[in-house]
């Protein structure tokens, strides 16, 4: 399946959404007075907690790589899909509370205080939250996806590995 556990397009998909989220967090840094904005703050949190659980995800999918397609347990792919799916709707509430900021400050004509640079680096930034929020929504499918296909299958094994190819 494309995406999942062990294949070289997971590998990619986790790669993509981590790097996206790192753009938007390098942007969104370097702009000056982003951290008297709380939504922008959360942004910020939000792309570090995204960045690391990538991280977790490349080594999970490196590991099921190597081992020939086989995850520990059956538990182990339940948290995987709690995490990647609460992670998902912390970025998705993140992104779209910084993107209506941003709509704000260009109805309210702060760009004009702030500078245009300034405002389009805050949009940039979103933008590339965005991005990475429909790369992790597309994780978050191919784990349910993976866990109504072989739910019951998994659930009778009582706990032994399981094969995600």
């Amino acid at each position: 399946m494309f995406g999942g556990p062990g294949k070289i397009s997971g590998v990619i998909l986790r790669t993509l959404q981590g790097t996206f989220a790192a753009i938007a967090l390098g942007i969104l840094s370097t702009v000056p007075g982003f951290s008297l904005i709380t939504p922008m703050c959360f942004l910020l949190v939000q792309q570090c907690v995204q960045i690391i659980w990538c991280f977790i995800l490349i080594c999970l999918d490196l590991k099921v790589l190597v081992s020939g397609g086989r995850l520990p347990t059956p538990i182990h792919m339940m948290v995987n899909i709690a995490f990647d799916w609460c992670i998902w709707m912390l970025s998705l509430g993140a992104s779209s509370a910084a993107a209506s900021v941003v709509d704000v400050f260009w109805a309210q004509s702060m760009c004009q205080k702030w500078g245009e640079y300034t405002c389009r680096r805050y949009h940039a930034a979103v933008v590339m939250a965005f991005i990475a929020v429909a790369f992790q929504a597309i994780s978050v499918h191919i784990w349910m996806w993976i866990a109504a296909r072989d739910g019951s299958r998994i659930l009778c094994q009582g706990g032994q590995n399981f094969s995600l190819v």
